[in-house]
């Protein structure tokens, strides 16, 4: 399989934050933008022929359960329902991880030391369902 732009899936990180456009430090290139700003660097995307994103979350407030995560109008489910009205073409993945919700940057909850799977799961579920019901 030859490789070409309709494989590529371009990375954004959406934030919160009053800051409309910020390098991402570890990810040379890559920036934090506002939902405004990541609008309009969409349309310069889609013009390079670019199709598909995954889109990540930067919330302003973290805690030991990513809470801000599974609120409805979560960062992401604010900037998805935005995107999708301006580019309905357009095809955007959604990052369920916690890890950027969380204080101690874990994928998931953190209980008496370990990792608790089965809560872990129940809530990533309701991640993709508030971002479905902001969708539908």
């Amino acid at each position: 399989m030859a490789i070409s732009i309709n494989n590529l899936i371009y990375p954004y990180f959406v934030s919160d934050s009053r800051i409309k456009k910020k390098g991402v430090e570890s990810f040379p290139g890559i920036n934090r933008f506002s939902i405004d700003s990541l609008i309009k660097d969409l349309k310069e995307t889609q013009e390079l022929g670019l199709n598909k994103i995954l889109l990540f979350g930067v919330p302003n407030q973290k805690d030991d359960s990513g809470v801000t995560a599974y609120q409805k109008d979560n960062i992401v489910a604010l900037a998805t329902k935005k995107i999708k009205a301006a580019f309905p073409n357009l095809v955007v993945f959604t990052d369920v991880c916690l890890c950027a919700y969380t204080k101690h940057g874990h994928c998931g909850i953190i209980k008496q030391r370990a990792k608790g799977k089965g809560q872990k799961l129940r809530l990533t579920q309701k991640r993709r369902y508030r971002l479905w019901r902001k969708l539908h």
